[in-house]
């Protein structure tokens, strides 16, 4: 089984060193700095890169994708191995459209089914398509029959499909059904709340609230648990568990390095051996600043950067990149 580590577009890069990452092609753009997508693989050390449109980001903030844009960027990009189509978010003739709007353009994206769409439209996608993405399930997170009862119904009449589930995370969920790959920013998120996955004994946290889940109320076998994978991660157990330094470098390294341990788990089960990624490399030094846009205007004001901002310019048949300032609007693209 593959998995792909969300990526978000800064320096926290550097702790998905050797694992496999989906990118926003909405936040690439947005990223003032010279690094191409393949500059992101190669400086990151990066093993597979899942690109994904970032529809939903760019729905959500305001902001519009066109597929004329991301189809350009696609064919003008080196080194994108697997990418998904633009979604239309809550429009499944949109998406069906910019499908096809992609591939007449020699382009092969794979196609999304997002729970609460149509089931014929998956009967489509697996009847013409090897590999196929599934959506909409983050909010089914808080719904555990109603996820179960959609993926079992996926699942039980296309077997041998390959699926991608967007935004899964739960290890119930990946254990449960055969996936081909899966993502998820969980292992950040998690971290985000001083929380430290531990896959076997739940979320155990280290911040300054302390409740039963705190460090300081767990067991001595979570404790020495803990305490060996610090050591065969090569982290520093003490500074992850200190909620007065609260570090969340180093908790973000650890989630990252136990997720990785037990989707291998489930690789080594199912004999997909050239799935396991292996080797808990130290955390990655590059500094996204040294690639900042060489602009003044960025110089001056480093608190409100510039963006890129690109769009489809119609009468020139060209792919346009500008500078503009961040208004609290977001671009459309």
């Amino acid at each position: 089984m593959i998995f792909y580590f969300v990526g978000s577009i800064g320096n926290e890069l550097n702790y998905l060193t050797g694992k496999n990452v989906l990118l926003s092609y909405y936040y690439i753009c947005k990223l003032p700095v010279k690094l191409t997508y393949l500059d992101f693989k190669k400086k990151f050390g990066f093993n597979k890169v899942f690109l994904d449109s970032g529809a939903f980001s760019a729905f959500t903030l305001g902001g519009f994708i066109h597929p004329d844009n991301y189809s350009w960027y696609l064919e003008h990009t080196e080194g994108i191995e697997v990418y998904a189509n633009l979604d239309s978010i809550g429009k499944v003739e949109g998406t069906f459209k910019n499908q096809k709007q992609i591939e007449d353009r020699g382009l092969n994206p794979l196609p999304v089914f997002h729970y609460g769409e149509p089931f014929h439209i998956l009967d489509y996608y697996c009847e013409n398509y090897d590999y196929v993405c599934l959506g909409g399930l983050v909010p089914l997170a808080m719904k555990p029959k109603v996820l179960i009862e959609f993926l079992d119904k996926v699942f039980t009449k296309y077997p041998n499909k390959k699926f991608h589930g967007f935004g899964v995370s739960n290890p119930k969920i990946i254990k449960r059904y055969k996936w081909y790959s899966c993502d998820s920013s969980s292992y950040i998120q998690t971290r985000a709340i001083g929380g430290i996955m531990t896959m076997k004994y739940g979320v155990v946290t280290a911040g300054r609230k302390i409740d039963k889940s705190h460090i300081t109320n767990q067991s001595e076998e979570v404790k020495n648990f803990l305490k060996e994978k610090c050591k065969e991660f090569n982290i520093n157990y003490e500074r992850m568990i200190d909620h007065k330094l609260n570090d969340y470098p180093v908790r973000t390294k650890f989630n990252v390095e136990i997720f990785q341990e037990f989707i291998n788990e489930i690789s080594r089960e199912r004999g997909e051996y050239e799935d396991i990624i292996e080797g808990h490399p130290p955390v990655g030094t590059v500094d996204l600043r040294e690639f900042v846009l060489d602009d003044e205007e960025l110089k001056k004001d480093e608190k409100q950067p510039s963006i890129l901002y690109t769009h489809w310019d119609k009468d020139q048949k060209i792919h346009k990149v500008e500078r503009i300032k961040e208004t609290g609007q977001t671009a459309l693209f």
